[in-house]
């Protein structure tokens, strides 16, 4: 039987970068954004779907004033986050980029 934390990588794993793109415009909220980001820092999640949640991220116009709204403790596993897409892909990305210079502001 598989725990609930693995159904959630798993659903999470499921969406495609429109996906994510209109989860996070419709229904943004620090603590729905910070349980995606929880399941994607798990160790367990694919650095793809990873991927796809940061490219997703980005394009929403407000990104400095949502990250901002974020814990620390969710800011670090953005940081983390987007370093394991770094050390998959063997590159950092323009979005990965924007992503760190953003958590730079609030550290």
């Amino acid at each position: 039987m598989q725990s609930f934390n693995d159904l959630k990588v798993e659903y999470i794993s499921s969406f495609k970068k429109a996906t994510f793109r209109k989860v996070l415009k419709d229904s943004i909220s620090t603590d729905f954004l910070e349980s995606i980001v929880e399941v994607l820092d798990s160790e367990f999640c694919n650095p793809a779907t990873s991927k796809k949640f940061l490219e997703a991220l980005v394009s929403l116009p407000s990104i400095s004033f949502v990250v901002s709204l974020l814990s620390d403790a969710a800011q670090k596993g953005l940081k983390r986050i987007s370093n394991r897409i770094e050390e998959h892909f063997g590159k950092r990305t323009e979005d990965q980029h924007t992503i760190n210079l953003i958590l730079r502001q609030f550290a």
